[in-house]
């Protein structure tokens, strides 16, 4: 199962996403994350606080998204990640390739 919901603060849309990122729910989260692109906003953060997998469906939808965020030159920012999720982002390099946060980094630097 996976939920979210949207905060927009004005010029950064904030997705907390919560439950499992996989072959099963991506669609969902994938929706949301088109939502946020057609409001245009400068940045784009997905809370991962409440997400305790994702699978590699979930991994390549959002390298995808990261893409369609480059091409409209929106921020895209991926905080509070627990450490199983952490894991698969280090172990695949993508830790690399996404802005990734603390909770604590994102509302300091953000909010």
């Amino acid at each position: 199962m996976l939920t979210y919901t949207i905060d927009d603060l004005g010029t950064i849309l904030n997705c907390h996403v919560k439950g499992e990122i996989n072959i099963n729910t991506y669609g969902i989260l994938e929706k949301a994350l088109h939502e946020m692109l057609s409001r245009r906003p400068f940045v784009v953060a997905i809370d991962f606080t409440h997400v305790y997998q994702v699978d590699l469906t979930g991994i390549s939808g959002l390298v995808k998204f990261s893409r369609s965020t480059i091409i409209k030159d929106i921020e895209l920012i991926l905080y509070g990640i627990n450490e199983n999720v952490e894991e698969i982002f280090a172990l695949s390099g993508l830790n690399r390739y996404f802005n990734i946060l603390s909770h604590a980094q994102f509302e300091e630097e953000y909010l």
